[in-house]
């Protein structure tokens, strides 16, 4: 699940056009932390999922059809 959800903010992000680092400060979380969830499979945490979602108008239905998407 965190592969479908990091693919799904990774494309909201380029459809956006915002960078990394102003992602990361926007959403209080460092800009390694942020590499490290994007590029190199970390888990990513409750917190960090809110903040990211609140800062790239991810509404909790977008995030729930995730759910319901077949592999």
């Amino acid at each position: 699940m965190n592969e479908k959800i990091i693919h799904f903010l990774k494309t909201v992000i380029r459809e956006k056009g915002i960078k990394y680092s102003v992602l990361a400060e926007r959403c209080g979380i460092s800009y390694q932390r942020l590499m490290r969830i994007f590029h190199q499979n970390a888990a990513i945490r409750g917190s960090e999922l809110l903040a990211l979602c609140r800062q790239l108008q991810i509404e909790q239905s977008q995030l729930m059809a995730l759910l319901d998407e077949k592999d």
